[in-house]
């Protein structure tokens, strides 16, 4: 980069777009300040020699800090640049284009955050549209697709429909990439979380486990992934009124988390509303207001006061707060 700058000058397309890569190589690694500042440095230079031009360089400034805030949790400058990507990307390309359907998916995982599932689906059913009119069904683009609105639909209690396209997907991770492979443990890992839900618990533990053993081999014992898996284990322990088992995978899934996600991040306050809920019928009345406290403070921070999982979080203190007054 020092060298681009000292060959052609900071005002040039080639020093953002070697920006950009470094940006992305720090995203990557989880090191978010260092990327944020450098998408922010491609996307100003960028503008001050595009200017308002339709460019893909700029599309692809926009898009790389809408999932960067997305990651970080600020949902809505994600949106804004989300919106920005798919707006230049339609003028670039037109509507039926990977570009296109790329930018929609991505838009689709905010809301799904956001817990604005109707918004999501829509989203997702478009891009996975348009995939199918340039892919072939046995690919990853489709499989991306077939997982994220599985998700959705699970998140909006429609079990049944999300179940088959998790499998679906499943088919075709193991066809393209094989057992061993982070997107077949992902495509594990949430229909597992499909199949807890629909109460087939020795199924989902057995979905969870593999997932597991695969991102033990591929990643090592300390990770985001790891920790996302533990996570879903307590979750499932928890279900099935298993309150040790579950308070320790859930422990140890927020000290991982902290290290790679930092204290604030709304996986961390899940995982403390669910030890919360161990704490209260295990009777420890005032350590469960505290976690329930904190990681309200963390969701709201994250999502605002009216997504479903703060305000499953609220109902959860307030149902501690009830019982012990009774």
């Amino acid at each position: 980069l020092e060298m681009r700058i000292r060959m052609l000058g900071s005002e040039h397309l080639e020093v953002a777009e070697i920006q950009n890569a470094l940006g992305y190589l720090y995203h990557d690694k989880n090191l978010y300040d260092k990327a944020q500042e450098l998408y922010q440095q491609s996307l100003e230079t960028r503008k001050r020699i595009l200017g308002d031009k339709a460019h893909r360089g700029l599309a692809e400034s926009f898009q790389n800090l809408s999932v960067l805030y997305k990651d970080r949790a600020l949902y809505s400058q994600a949106e804004q640049f989300g919106k920005e990507a798919l707006s230049m990307h339609k003028q670039l390309y037109g509507e039926v284009d990977y570009h296109v359907a790329s930018s929609l998916n991505a838009l689709g995982t905010i809301y799904e955050d956001l817990g604005q599932y109707d918004e999501a689906i829509s989203v997702y059913r478009e891009s996975l549209e348009i995939r199918r009119q340039i892919f072939e069904h046995n690919s990853p683009e489709i499989a991306v697709m077939l997982n994220n609105l599985a998700g959705a639909l699970s998140n909006q209690k429609n079990h049944i429909e999300a179940e088959a396209l998790y499998r679906d997907c499943l088919s075709i991770c193991k066809d393209i990439y094989g057992d061993k492979h982070p997107s077949t443990a992902s495509t594990l890992s949430n229909l597992g979380r499909t199949l807890k839900s629909l109460e087939r618990y020795d199924e989902s533990e057995k979905l969870y486990q593999e997932c597991l053993a695969i991102r033990k081999l591929l990643f090592g014992e300390d990770n985001s992934s790891i920790a996302s898996s533990l996570s879903n284990l307590g979750e499932l322990y928890l279900a099935q009124k298993y309150y040790e088992q579950a308070e320790s995978m859930l422990q140890e899934s927020i000290e991982m988390n902290k290290r790679y996600l930092g204290d604030k991040h709304p996986r961390i306050g899940v995982s403390m509303d669910n030890l919360a809920v161990i704490y209260g019928l295990q009777g420890d009345v005032v350590k469960a207001e505290s976690f329930h406290r904190d990681a309200i403070a963390i969701l709201v921070q994250s999502f605002g006061v009216e997504h479903p999982r703060t305000v499953q979080c609220r109902k959860n203190l307030e149902d501690l707060i009830n019982d012990a007054n009774e």
